[in-house]
């Protein structure tokens, strides 16, 4: 790829088209300052980094805030404490051996920066997977899910950006997994989905912050790392779709169809390009049907009947890449494509009809893996938290 007349070398020192520099681990999209335009958010190491949208998809360097951990692993973007301020709830280890492991709450100060973590730890657990965000017990304040090596682990809002020590749901086999929560079952009350070794597994929300027995759903020898939900087939039920494991050799995802009583029929297979990459489901291309992206640029239009059509594919800085976001940088009605590489994030502006062109380079000072964004600083834009060192 050539631009500003030079070839892409990843240099973290140039101003081109499409990256953002950092290792990121992965990104989200959020209005940070309350300025109505969408930032984002990049959590790693221990510095959280905000860069502020400038309404047209490029980004400029905003505030940090130091998180006194040895790492951060994963985060949300949330109010937690219901003053119109997006928070910070991130996973992540105090020390070099990661004991003690857990998540803190960076309240937001509404500029872009956060306040100093409150701790709640995962027992002795340290192998954490991908948090998620929901009203697990029905009371309107945000509660924060977990997976570990020892199970899912829910901590229950209390209200005022304070948290309940985290309750244990033993589950085996799920460490370091990714996770989503949606109401599956149509019953009013979240439920989780977090992959395993071979498949997923599906827990039914009792609705009181509990979970029934988990059901297993097989995804045959190479089992998935990356799990993504939408409602695919626009039948009012929410469905899954699996990324294969490396050890996939086609380059393929799953798809589970909801049965609309949170059972799954399935799976068959979605062309994809990059086998095991992290995915979202999203409407890219304007018609009102989920798409199916993952990190490595490709893109399989939905057909709206749970099938996809063949995938088109676009450049992206793609080494170690660790996750996609979609969101509406420019405020313009079309669907952006987010995807954070090892070192760069890579920048896809829609242009209509679900074709896309790179965005803006952004140098920033640093190095991260994570992102994460939202309202931070209470001006009515999305604003974008980065990690550096």
């Amino acid at each position: 790829m050539e631009c500003c007349g030079r070839r892409d070398t990843y240099s973290a020192d140039i101003l081109c088209p499409a990256r953002l520099y950092f290792f990121f681990c992965f990104v989200m999209i959020a209005d940070v300052n309350g300025d109505q335009i969408p930032d984002m958010i990049a959590l790693d190491g221990y510095i959280v980094t905000t860069l502020l949208g400038n309404g047209d998809g490029t980004f400029r360097a905003g505030p940090s805030t130091n998180a006194p951990w040895q790492a951060i692993y994963d985060g949300v973007a949330v109010d937690v404490n219901g003053d119109g301020i997006v928070d910070l709830v991130l996973a992540g280890g105090v020390d070099g051996v990661r004991i003690p492991s857990g998540i803190g709450v960076f309240l937001g100060n509404g500029d872009g920066t956060f306040q100093a973590p409150v701790f709640y730890q995962t027992g002795t657990d340290d192998l954490l997977g991908y948090l998620v965000t929901g009203d697990f017990n029905g009371d309107g304040i945000p509660d924060f899910a977990l997976p570990s090596e020892s199970g899912i682990w829910l901590f229950t809002g209390k209200g005022g950006g304070v948290l309940n020590p985290g309750v244990l749901t033993p589950v085996t086999g799920i460490q370091s997994s990714e996770m989503v929560a949606a109401d599956f079952n149509g019953d009013g009350k979240l439920d989780l989905a977090v992959t395993t070794l071979s498949g997923f597994l599906l827990l039914s929300g009792n609705g009181d912050g509990t979970f029934q027995t988990p059901v297993a759903y097989n995804a045959g020898p190479s089992g998935p790392r990356f799990i993504a939900t939408a409602d695919i087939n626009r039948d009012g039920h929410p469905d899954i779709a699996l990324a294969l494991d490396t050890t996939n050799t086609h380059n393929y995802d799953l798809i589970y169809l909801n049965n609309g009583l949170g059972g799954f029929s399935g799976p068959t297979g979605a062309d994809i390009d990059g086998a095991a990459t992290q995915i979202t489901l999203g409407d890219v291309n304007g018609d009102g049907i989920p798409d199916l992206i993952n990190d490595a640029g490709s893109i399989a239009f939905g057909k709206g009947d749970g099938t996809f059509h063949s995938p088109i594919s676009y450049p992206v800085q793609i080494l170690g890449g660790e996750n996609v976001v979609v969101a509406d940088l420019r405020n313009n009605g079309l669907t952006d494509i987010v995807v954070a590489g090892a070192d760069a994030i890579s920048v896809l502006l829609a242009q209509g009809k679900g074709s896309f062109e790179d965005g803006v380079w952004t140098s920033v000072a640093g190095t991260g893996n994570c992102a994460a964004a939202a309202d931070f600083n209470g001006d009515g834009k999305p604003d974008l938290a980065v990690p550096t060192t």
